[in-house]
C-alpha cells in the first residue's frame, strides 16, 4: 500500500480533515468488455465490468486513508494487435498514469495495474 504525503496535497492553510479528491479513469483505444478493479471511498474493493472503449469515477476521501491500486483486465477477443491501455488516477489534482500495449495474442489480456 502505497500512503500519500496529504500535507503536500492539502497545502498549509486547509484542514487534515478536509476530504480529498480523487479521480479513477481507464481509456482503452478500442471497444470491448473490461473489468475494473478499485476501493471506493469506504475502502471497500469493487469489481465491476463495462463494456466500451473508458471508464471514469469520481469520489472524496478524508485523509489520511490508502492510496490502492487500479486494476483492469482486458477482453480481447478479436486479438487485436497494438492496442493501447491507460489507467490514470488524480488525487488533489496530481496525475498519476500509467500506459500499457496489448499484444494481441490472447482473447483474456489480463490484468493491467497502477499502483503509484
Amino acid at each position: 500500500m502505497l500512503h500519500m504525503q496529504w500535507s503536500t496535497l492539502l497545502g498549509k492553510g486547509a484542514s487534515k480533515s478536509s476530504p480529498i479528491k480523487v479521480d479513477y479513469a481507464v481509456s482503452l483505444s478500442f471497444c470491448t468488455s473490461f473489468q475494473i478493479h478499485y476501493y471506493d471511498q469506504l475502502d471497500i474493493p469493487r469489481i465491476k465490468e463495462y463494456k466500451g472503449d473508458s471508464w471514469s469515477v469520481s469520489m472524496m476521501l478524508a485523509p489520511p486513508c490508502n492510496v490502492r491500486p487500479v486494476k483492469v483486465f482486458i477482453n480481447n477477443p478479436l486479438l487485436l494487435k497494438k492496442q493501447e491501455v491507460i489507467i490514470s488516477r488524480t488525487i488533489g489534482g496530481i496525475l498519476s498514469e500509467r500506459r500499457f500495449l496489448i499484444e494481441g495474442q490472447f482473447p483474456y489480456e489480463g490484468w493491467f495495474i497502477l499502483t503509484s
